[in-house]
């Protein structure tokens, strides 16, 4: 998936926060999993930086991934809001609950080794949720290809990051997918 880009002097295109973001919220608007009651967004991201932008934007990756999960947070708000219509509730009018099925957002920026990300752009892999057994497991298995692959080996060898809750209802349990 391409980012949108600031474009420097001399045609040079760099990558910037607001389109790591956005390309997140993308990402997880289009991974919505509907069930009768329940919307599950994606809460695990993968995201393959071209070695060069990897490089530049090293010391600032904690700050983006801060920034990406209150956003996401802000975002499941939005869609949890209740339906109006210019301001007054639909009659009738039942929304379905949005949430992640994780505990919390997982975010973890890689250099793609695979060369297929370009200068200046993100590729984003997410999916609704994970037990890091299942993820070290599925590392494991020799059989997987492709990007999923990568994904588990990747999510394997950096194990755990900074994990802020955006739970709207701390008394609940979130669930893990198994």
């Amino acid at each position: 998936m391409a980012a949108r880009k600031d474009t420097q002097t001399l045609g040079e295109t760099r990558l910037n926060g607001p389109a790591i973001i956005g390309e997140l919220i993308r990402n997880m608007e289009l991974g919505q999993f509907e069930m009768n009651y329940t919307v599950l967004l994606p809460c695990i991201f993968s995201l393959y930086l071209h070695p060069d932008d990897y490089a530049r934007l090293g010391g600032v990756l904690e700050l983006i991934v801060d920034d990406a999960k209150r956003t996401l947070c802000a975002r499941v708000t939005q869609l949890n809001a209740k339906p109006t219509l210019m301001g007054l509730r639909r009659p009738g009018a039942t929304s379905k609950e949005y949430k992640i099925a994780g505990r919390d957002w997982v975010i973890e920026f890689f250099a793609d080794t695979e060369g297929t990300v370009p200068l200046g752009d993100v590729e984003v892999h997410s999916v609704h949720g994970k037990d890091l057994r299942e993820l070290l497991a599925q590392a494991a298995d020799e059989d997987l290809g492709g990007h999923r692959a990568r994904d588990y080996r990747d999510r394997a060898r950096r194990l755990g990051s900074g994990l802020e809750s955006c739970n709207s209802d701390p008394s609940r349990t979130p669930f893990a997918l198994g």
